[in-house]
């Protein structure tokens, strides 16, 4: 089959700096390229064509991006393309999402895609295909030859993790894996980190798009000590319950981080504990701000 990959777009205007979309990577890690040809359109450094001659069209979105994810869907059903939408807005709201699309991808799409292509080209394709349950993370195969050609940032993402130990009321991460997390193996992630540096020119950050890269503290940690090793430039984001432990925070530093994004969200304790922040409950801001102001990396903070 002749499969497109669509990333669609909040609006209109074009992207300098937009990531890689990892998800095709890893379908594309999965896919038998004996069987089936690949190409991805990516909204924000380019035009969509509304005229593929493809047999599937896989959109993955976020909620702000749905509105043109359903365009693009719509545009393809209308000239009998099948149309497949997932990510995180389809695990959250599968049901709207089935109005627009042929099939839904619920959680962990990569457990269900083999799964699903097989399904289709035997012409019995399900109206969902659903993982809940997170995979085992350290079998993913990640093809960025999904990439080539594109005009991505020099920002470069890598999944150390998947997933959060916390569940607070407001996130998308809590409300998709609930409670679910895991980790790969160190040494696996640092070879793919150098070969990225090795293949990729453009790259000169890796940012580490864990949900909550202190999820596992231990394995942390050792990730740190091997990215010290490598003295590269990296970003990442986490919880701030991670300010108990300022030696962990001075070899961040030491190993290269250059960012992080903290989770604020309210400096209301009260509208905290509704929210069920509850990696937020005991801290002062000004003493992790100013705990922070010690490294060399930049914190950013979400409100």
């Amino acid at each position: 089959m002749k499969i497109a990959f669509l990333r669609p777009n909040m609006g209109g205007k074009r992207s300098n700096d937009a990531i890689e979309p990892l998800a095709f990577a890893v379908l594309s890690g999965l896919t038998d390229k004996t069987r089936h040809e690949l190409t991805l359109f990516d909204d924000r450094i380019e035009d969509i064509p509304m005229d593929l001659e493809v047999d599937l069209v896989v959109i993955s979105t976020f909620t702000m991006t749905a509105r043109r994810a359903y365009e693009l869907a719509e545009n393809y059903r209308k000239r009998g393309v099948y149309v497949m939408i997932g990510g995180y807005h389809a695990s959250l709201m599968p049901d709207e999402v089935q109005e627009h699309a042929d099939t839904v991808c619920v959680g962990s799409g990569e457990v269900t895609w083999n799964e699903f292509l097989n399904d289709l080209e035997n012409g019995v394709p399900k109206k969902r295909y659903e993982c809940r349950k997170l995979p085992d993370i350290n079998n993913v195969v990640y093809d960025r030859s999904i990439y080539k050609g594109k005009k991505y940032s020099f920002v470069v993402p890598v999944q150390f993790g998947r997933g959060c130990m916390h569940q607070c009321e407001f996130c998308t991460i809590g409300a998709v894996h609930k409670g679910d997390f895991q980790h790969r193996d160190v040494e696996n992630v640092i070879n793919e980190v150098k070969e990225i540096f090795r293949t990729n020119k453009r790259a000169k950050i890796v940012y580490f798009v864990d949900d909550n890269i202190f999820a596992n503290k231990k394995k942390a940690l050792k990730l740190f000590e091997e990215l010290k090793k490598l003295k590269i430039k990296w970003a990442c984001q986490g919880s701030i319950d991670i300010a108990r432990d300022e030696k962990l925070i001075k070899l961040m530093s030491e190993a290269g981080c250059i960012e992080m994004l903290l989770g604020f969200e309210n400096i209301n304790i009260k509208n905290i504990k509704k929210m069920k922040k509850v990696a937020n409950y005991e801290f002062d801001y000004e003493k992790i701000i100013n705990i922070y102001k010690k490294t060399r990396f930049l914190y950013t903070q979400a409100m």
